[in-house]
């Protein structure tokens, strides 16, 4: 499946609201002069903030991934020039991790890669845990070491109160992004996004392969819903919290309203000329939930009034239970036995 690069008529049309377009309508001052580092530059939303940063003026710019087809297509794009270098490189691997960061030296890392996917992650969850918790440690030391100035840690809704493994894995995540002790001179942001709308593998890319191909629709439930954003929207809110977010802070972008996936299916029909009846329920996937939010009930998170839409979250300090949270699941991850795994993930996502 590709990315789906949506107008502002489309946008309109799958989501029945106008585009979030105060998110991009300023130049990020944030990136101009700036050497910028995107690990997973080659997914749909890693390779539009690189571009993102090479319109705003980013002296150099990395994208970083460790599968190729993503960054073969980012380097063939008319809007990329020279100051754009790829790394076909897992940042996973502590080794492969430090020769990148030697050879590049950035001063903001913008860490986007992780296992994405609710369903493949349940069946696979100490792979989330080396990948989205561990390789984000890994991430986040060599930020130390190189003396980057601001790394970002892209999260999801799916980390809010999670119980399935791809959401805990990345709470878990937040909470050693956010909850380490503070570095001098480091800034640490992370920002929750909800889902992309129209990025590979996206439900909107599913519904159009199956419409185009005269199949059914498959939903999951009537009611099921989630917040959407375009892959630009999101781009244009990692850039804006760049220039915004203080350190240890958690921001969020949340549109005004859920849009149910029935909802969505009907309008691909309608877009695609298809009979409005075309759909089939198949029920929930493993780790699926009806709805998403993006915060826990009760958090203290306050709207920026500079920019409608966007929520944060303060800094809470330094996670004091964070070391014992996390030994704990390197040490299961050790085992063969993928329930301990899923077990421990959802713990530590509870804690703090």
């Amino acid at each position: 499946m590709s990315a789906l690069e949506l107008t502002h008529e489309e946008v309109r049309h799958f989501l029945a609201r106008e585009p979030l377009d105060e998110l991009t309508r300023e130049s990020d001052q944030a990136l101009r002069n700036r050497r910028v580092l995107v690990t997973g530059g080659g997914g749909s939303l890693g390779s539009l903030v690189a571009r993102s940063a090479l319109q705003s003026g980013a002296t150099a710019v990395a994208a970083a991934d460790r599968a190729e087809g993503g960054l073969f297509a980012l380097e063939g794009r008319p809007d990329v020039d020279a100051r754009l270098e790829t790394f076909v490189v897992d940042v996973a691997v502590p080794r492969s991790c430090e020769r990148l960061f030697a050879r590049w030296r950035p001063d903001i890392v913008i860490h986007a890669a992780a296992h994405k996917h609710v369903p493949l992650m349940e069946r696979h969850p100490a792979e989330a845990a080396r990948n989205n918790v561990f390789g984000s440690r890994t991430v986040l030391d060599a930020c130390r070491r190189a003396e980057v100035s601001t790394c970002l840690l892209v999260s999801t809704d799916k980390a809010v109160d999670p119980t399935a493994v791809m959401g805990a894995s990345k709470r878990c995540a937040e909470r050693l992004w956010l909850g380490s002790p503070p570095e001098p001179g480091l800034r640490r942001l992370a920002v929750r996004l909800p889902n992309l709308l129209g990025s590979a593998g996206s439900v909107l890319v599913r519904f159009l392969e199956q419409a185009r191909a005269g199949s059914e629709l498959t939903i999951t439930d009537e009611v099921a819903e989630r917040f959407f954003v375009t892959a630009r929207e999101g781009a244009g809110f990692v850039s804006r919290v760049l220039e915004i977010g203080q350190d240890g802070e958690l921001l969020a972008l949340l549109p005004k309203t859920p849009t149910r996936i029935v909802d969505l299916a009907q309008r691909v029909l309608e877009y695609t000329g298809r009979p409005a009846t075309a759909c089939r329920l198949v029920g929930l996937r493993p780790g699926d939930r009806l709805q998403e939010s993006l915060w826990e009930k009760g958090a203290a998170f306050e709207p920026v009034e500079s920019v409608p839409g966007v929520f944060r979250r303060r800094a809470l300090g330094v996670d004091r239970e964070l070391i014992r949270d996390l030994t704990a699941l390197e040490e299961v991850v050790k085992g063969n036995d993928e329930d301990d795994v899923r077990r421990t993930l959802i713990a530590c996502a509870q804690g703090r």
